[in-house]
């Protein structure tokens, strides 16, 4: 089996520290049109209706192509899920963790997610599922650090808000489940194919957050 310990991420950077290593089959080109065939067809059809030769035809090898990088259809899901959610990760912690007053590091990261919606809606539509995923302890155990962590720099941003006078005194850990909580139910809308709404809607979206924040 094509198993690579590679030391690139998922965008072609050195992972930092405290992110988690994985194997990466995907690293080489026909590893990566493997999982983006199974992306595709993931999102486009129930997981029990999916077949791995589904998956060879789209990427263009063959179902033994498939199980040497991958052992089972359940390990290949597993990948594309796990995979978006170390980049939706990494393009959400960037918002935060970027210069400038916490009310404009929110309204960047509203834009991040939107964006990560509109341009990403087969990840989307697959991270929105997080609930049916047929995955094992440790990924979620994975899923549920990454969440621990964004919602550390959420609070972080509100405490700063709150230090900058923009934000009124909060409870800081209720609030910042808040926050995330009105921005992540827009993943439905990559489900209901109904993502169009969300083009243009930044400012309306901030405004509607910030308004139970504002001082």
């Amino acid at each position: 089996m094509k198993r690579v310990k590679d030391e690139l991420t998922i965008d072609g950077q050195s992972p930092r520290a405290g992110e988690e290593e994985v194997s990466c089959p995907e690293a080489s080109h026909k590893g990566r049109r493997i999982l983006e065939a199974a992306m595709e067809i993931f999102s486009s059809r129930p997981f029990h209706r999916v077949k791995v030769e589904d998956i060879a035809a789209q990427a263009g090898v063959g179902k033994g192509t498939v199980y040497e990088y991958y052992r089972s259809k359940e390990d290949l899901f597993r990948a594309v899920f796990d995979e978006g959610g170390r980049l939706y990760l990494r393009e959400m912690e960037a918002s935060l963790n970027r210069g400038g007053p916490a009310v404009e590091k929110f309204a960047c990261l509203v834009s991040t997610h939107m964006a990560f919606i509109c341009q990403n809606r087969q990840r989307a539509i697959l991270m929105a599922a997080e609930q049916r995923l047929l995955a094992p302890r440790e990924l979620r155990q994975a899923f549920l650090e990454r969440r621990s962590r964004l919602l550390s720099l959420v609070r972080e941003t509100l405490d700063q808000g709150v230090r900058e006078g923009s934000f009124r005194p909060v409870d800081l850990d209720f609030a910042s489940l808040f926050v995330m909580g009105g921005i992540i139910s827009l993943w439905p809308l990559a489900l209901s194919g109904e993502e169009n709404l969300l083009h243009n809607r930044e400012e309306e979206v901030v405004t509607l957050i910030l308004k139970g924040l504002g001082s």
